[in-house]
């Protein structure tokens, strides 16, 4: 009887580890813990958000009740990479408000971002929980900062030029968390360029881990403004491991297994990429529906147009490069 009952728990165990694997939640190699049973001080919940026109006058001033949803969602990310931003002050304001739930953040920020001279310019900023992840300094300058990919150009007289900038050029940096060190690149790309934008994904991936050295765990975030099926992330999705003669770059926000980045739009603009190989910490993945949920009367087009997308990464492991 007794030798029943373990072979029928033993098998529940198994469908049930089965079915944690079908869903996206894996089980450890060690065999001693799923991702649920990873501790949350073991964990970097990160975020990639476009709060729209976030800091802009108008219109799209948030009053005190906007604002604090707004830090409500940014409260539950350890590191939440931003676009949009359009004055360094409502980062600071946010900044403020953190502070006071007991969550002490700071930020890197970019300078202006679009065409030179043009009425509209945003901000790239990485905010993060200081007492949780620190910026590692730049190889070449030993500098605590971010960088842009490259100088926003000017308005080109040429196709060509055109074709071969960014209007928005892409924002990174390299952080650590407890054993876990990487480097995310978040872009914002415009809206009548996406896809001439997005088919240079590949280039900016393979330029910065070239800048990077061995450090190969790298994100790739942000509003790309067009679905990661469409062929122009063709290039980006077949770069080669460095270490196999094969692509391992996957996206994790997808229409089969998540809702849409937009609210009231059925489009995955947002997303996160990266090569599986090298982030063997990577833990779970989603879209916060904030909108589906209380905002204590706050209408959700008043917080944003997009919804954060978010991943999880375990810290406390051996870091794998």
């Amino acid at each position: 009887m007794l030798r029943k009952l373990s072979l029928k728990v033993l098998l529940s165990l198994l469908v049930i580890a089965f079915s944690l694997t079908l869903s996206g939640v894996e089980i450890w190699t060690d065999g001693h813990r799923t991702v649920a049973e990873v501790p949350r001080e073991h964990q970097l919940k990160f975020a990639a958000w476009n709060i729209q026109r976030f800091g802009q006058d108008g219109k799209y001033h948030r009053d005190k009740n906007e604002m604090r949803e707004i830090v409500k969602i940014l409260h539950k990310y350890d590191l939440i990479a931003i676009t949009e931003l359009m004055k360094e002050k409502e980062l600071q304001r946010a900044q403020k408000l953190l502070s006071q739930m007991g969550r002490e953040y700071d930020y890197l920020i970019s300078r202006e971002v679009g065409w030179i001279g043009d009425h509209y310019q945003e901000h790239y900023a990485f905010l993060y929980d200081k007492k949780l992840i620190s910026v590692v300094p730049d190889r070449e300058t030993g500098e605590e900062k971010g960088s842009l990919y490259e100088k926003p150009i000017r308005r080109p007289e040429l196709d060509k030029e055109l074709r071969e900038n960014f209007i928005r050029p892409p924002f990174w940096a390299t952080f650590r968390a407890d054993k876990f060190d990487f480097s995310v690149i978040v872009v914002h790309t415009q809206p009548k360029r996406s896809k001439e934008e997005c088919e240079l994904m590949d280039e900016v991936y393979k330029r910065i881990q070239k800048k990077n050295g061995e450090e190969s765990d790298i994100l790739l975030v942000g509003d790309f403004n067009l679905e990661p099926t469409e062929n122009e992330f063709t290039d980006l999705l077949e770069i080669k491991d460095k270490d196999e003669d094969r692509s391992t770059m996957i996206f994790l926000i997808n229409e089969k297994d998540h809702r849409s980045t937009m609210v009231n739009f059925k489009k995955i603009n947002d997303n996160i990429f990266f090569e599986k190989t090298h982030l063997s910490e990577y833990l779970d993945c989603g879209v916060d529906e904030f909108d589906k949920r209380d905002l204590g009367g706050v209408p959700a087009k008043y917080i944003s147009d997009h919804r954060p997308v978010w991943a999880t990464f375990r810290i406390d492991g051996r870091d794998d490069d």
